[in-house]
């Protein structure tokens, strides 16, 4: 994995909340495009350990959050992941 994990956030201050829950285990970089907020996290080192425990953290911080849902870019394609529980209409 080279790329960023890239994750949207609908403010800074959740995407400030994501940051901080990921914590020391990526580099982090924080930005803004067009009107949601940016998470780019890159793994120190790869392995599918690293990605299952990003995902997990983003579902956690989901909860936490009160966020919905988000997108989450990875290696060229967009994903999906809505908050548990949230049965969308």
């Amino acid at each position: 994995m080279t790329e960023p994990i890239s994750v949207e956030a609908p403010s800074e201050e959740a995407a400030q909340e994501l940051a901080g829950s990921l914590g020391a285990r990526f580099r982090l970089e924080i930005s803004q495009v067009d009107d949601v907020w940016v998470v780019a996290a890159r793994p120190d080192h790869s392995t599918d350990r690293v990605l299952v425990d990003l995902l997990c953290e983003v579902e956690r911080w989901l909860v936490a959050a009160d966020v919905p849902a988000t997108r989450i870019r990875l290696d060229g394609r967009v994903y999906v992941m809505e908050r548990p529980g949230l049965a969308l209409a």
